[in-house]
């Protein structure tokens, strides 16, 4: 795999998480309106989508050693499409606070396995300059 297309693949995976926060944060008065609760509540839901980042770390770099960086980030972007997908149709405050929590808990498959993919492709200089692009966006 050439260095471009897998830093298009790396950046596009890295930028999930930080991707789901900012667009939701403009809508959570039109979010909280559609619940009938005030924004506070809404806002809490970006702590289950931390949790679940948090949680999905700790699970998917064991589980992508044991079977695999494919088909763990395969597998966890499927169910991470699906689960967006149900956090735009749950019915009640709680239950979009778990879904976001399921989002952050898959969105997190791809922060922590294309940091082990670069480990594993690259190492040096060239490792760096890709973490540095993948996280800052700048060359």
């Amino acid at each position: 795999m050439s260095f471009w297309r897998a830093l298009a693949i790396f950046s596009g995976l890295s930028v999930i998480m930080p991707l789901i926060t900012d667009i939701c944060l403009p809508a959570i008065p039109d979010i909280a309106r559609y619940y009938g609760v005030e924004t506070g509540r809404i806002q809490q839901t970006f702590s289950f989508l931390f949790f679940g980042a948090a949680f999905g770390q700790i699970i998917y770099g064991p589980l992508a050693d044991r079977f695999g960086r494919k088909p763990v980030i395969v597998i966890t972007m499927l169910i991470f499409t699906i689960i967006s997908f149900v956090t735009v149709y749950t019915a009640t405050p709680n239950s979009h606070s778990f879904a976001r929590f399921l989002q952050g808990a898959t969105g997190a498959g791809g922060l922590i396995i294309v940091r082990a993919i670069i480990r594993d492709l690259y190492d040096g200089a060239l490792a760096i300059k890709c973490s540095h692009i993948q996280w800052w966006g700048v060359a």
